[in-house]
């Protein structure tokens, strides 16, 4: 049988059971190999974390691959930046690498099983709840292969991620993320929502739905109100926000909470000043701080967007125990 290790251009962090199996199958031939079968502990700097008897959590720079027999370095190469990014997804791991260092694939007869080994638990140690929630499991690796082939997971998702990795170094990137998340989100999800009213030839008379002409000499239907706020959108941010999911979805962020509506549009705000002068205008009360405080800041609004769209599944805050 064919195995390729995958070594990353940083960290994975993993949550291994003492019962997981030595490989778990994603299809097609393709498998992940557990980190603990002892011939592919090929990092020395591989880190062991004191958690429970039954599970470890592990850090290491490779994922080792069983893969069918004919599987080239080039075809690893062509698919390894979606696989990890869904992995990165899946896990909400923010610092999950996204790149490799290099390839090695060997021959081999057989896979032995796993040795699993857990470090000595101190009663002073204390794990936060979404440090253990985004350690990836031999599954969650897994299911990532499986969609090495798939679309790409939604920007919103990712650029998410990088905020928070970015939390602790560069508020300002923290922001800047954080706001083109929040404007990406809804211009997807409204989009999303209006075609699924356009393709089930929706009767209601909320919307102005029209045939227009398409090439080549046919009609599609189209709704010129809809396209307007689109629109004004691109140009005021708030319309993502009030008039947009009014029309398309019966609701407002404003009508619905007018305070997470009034904080959004500070982030706005702030993004704006930095993308424009460098930084806040610091005699402007309303906006956020470029500093640790104005990082977090912008994190919570984020996930409260997040959550009234609907995408808080995709938003995981690391500093809640």
């Amino acid at each position: 049988m064919r195995v390729a290790i995958l070594v990353l251009s940083g960290k994975l962090e993993w949550l291994i059971s003492r019962d997981d199996p030595a490989t778990i199958e994603s299809g097609d031939g393709w498998g992940v190999i557990n980190p603990f079968v002892p011939e592919y502990i090929v990092d020395p700097q591989h880190t062991i974390i004191p958690f429970e008897p039954d599970h470890t959590i592990l850090k290491t720079s490779y994922i080792c691959l069983a893969v069918p027999e004919k599987t080239t370095s080039e075809e690893i190469i062509n698919f390894y930046p979606s696989f990890l990014q869904h992995l990165r997804v899946n896990t909400r791991q923010p610092e999950a690498p996204i790149d490799l260092m290099a390839i090695d694939i060997k021959d081999i007869d057989a896979i032995s099983s796993p040795k699993f080994t857990h470090a000595h638990i101190d009663q002073r140690f204390r794990w936060l709840k979404n440090t253990v929630g985004t350690a990836a499991s031999i599954q969650t690796v897994a299911m990532a292969l499986g969609m090495r082939n798939a679309p790409p997971p939604p920007v919103y998702a990712i650029l998410i991620l990088d905020a928070i990795a970015a939390s602790h170094t560069d508020p300002r990137q923290t922001i800047l993320y954080c706001a083109f998340a929040i404007e990406i989100l809804a211009a997807s999800t409204i989009e999303d929502a209006f075609k699924v009213i356009l393709d089930s030839n929706s009767t209601d008379n909320r919307f102005r739905v029209i045939e227009t002409a398409s090439p080549p000499g046919g009609t599609s239907p189209s709704d010129p109100v809809f396209r307007q706020l689109m629109e004004a959108a691109r140009r005021q941010y708030r319309v993502y926000l009030h008039q947009l999911p009014l029309y398309v979805m019966g609701r407002s962020l404003l009508l619905d909470d007018e305070i997470l509506y009034q904080q959004a549009l500070s982030l706005q705000q702030t993004r704006n000043a930095i993308a424009h002068h460098g930084e806040p205008d610091e005699t402007k009360n309303n906006l956020l701080g470029l500093d640790r405080e104005g990082a977090s800041d912008a994190l919570t609004i984020a996930r409260g967007v997040f959550k009234w769209f609907g995408a808080e599944d995709y938003f995981i805050f690391l500093d809640k125990p």
